[in-house]
């Protein structure tokens, strides 16, 4: 299935394999020099976040675009401030503050909302990098 976004003003007709999302705001959504034109990476990290059936269906797209380093936790969240509506705003926009201090998982998230912070404990070092020898360990 090939996704097209168009601006919301337009009718296309139905095209078999083609799905058809309309924006309000396509320009902004748009990334500025790839080609063919495409939806910025944040954009579409947000559309399947909103799509989501559950928080951590959609906790675990934003983990994955910023734990392959194809965006940022600041990136998402300027991206999120663009949208009139989304789903979870609030809890999306804490969770993106723990990944951004290295939260990489749900386990993880839950550990720093459900353990760590309800329970006052020094916060964790998270992906911290270790060096054995000349090898440096992630």
């Amino acid at each position: 299935m090939i996704h097209v976004t168009v601006p919301a003003v337009k009718r296309v007709n139905p095209v078999p394999g083609l799905r058809v999302h309309r924006s309000l705001r396509p320009d902004e959504a748009r990334h500025p020099a790839r080609m063919p034109p495409r939806t910025r990476i944040e954009e579409t990290v947000l559309d399947l976040a909103q799509a989501a059936r559950t928080f951590d269906v959609a906790f675990g797209w934003l983990c994955q675009a910023c734990g392959s380093r194809r965006t940022t936790p600041d990136r998402l969240l300027a991206a999120m401030y663009l949208r009139a509506k989304l789903r979870w705003r609030d809890s999306l926009r804490e969770a993106l503050g723990d990944i951004d201090d290295g939260a990489h998982s749900m386990l993880e998230f839950r550990y720093v909302r459900d353990v760590e912070r309800p329970h006052g404990l020094p916060r964790a070092r998270r992906q911290a990098r270790v060096t054995r020898g000349q090898a440096a360990l992630a």
